[in-house]
This record gives structure tokens, sequence and C-alpha cells, in this order.
């Protein structure tokens, strides 16, 4: 386990190195215009697919 912050910051970069090579550059699917937003789609995103969430938020945040 990391002991001081350098410690800490070098297996933090260790951790997002590894998730890069697995993962890639990825990209959040579900459309938002603040962290609110976003909030409330991964909520809904839970639910039913991210496509459908989109539909739905679209509308929503168009009323708000």
């Amino acid at each position: 386990m990391a002991k001081n912050l350098a410690e800490k910051k070098k297996h933090l970069r260790q951790i997002h190195d590894l998730l890069y090579q697995v993962y890639g550059d990825c990209v959040c699917p579900l459309v938002h215009d603040s962290a609110f937003q976003l909030l409330a789609a991964v909520m809904l995103s839970a639910q039913c697919r991210d496509d459908r969430v989109n539909q739905v938020t679209e509308v929503l945040f168009a009323v708000a």
C-alpha cells in the first residue's frame, strides 16, 4: 500500500495506464451539458439503454 503522496500518485498512474491499455480512450455515450444532467442520465441508464436515455433526457432537460 502506498505510504506517501508521491507513492500514491505513482500507484494511481499505474492503475490509469493499465486501464488505458485495456480500454483505450473512452467517450461517455450519454449526452449532457452539466454534471447534474450526467448524474440524472447515469441513474436512468441503469434502467435502460444509453440511446433511450439520450432520447428521454433531451426532452426532460429541454423542459427544465
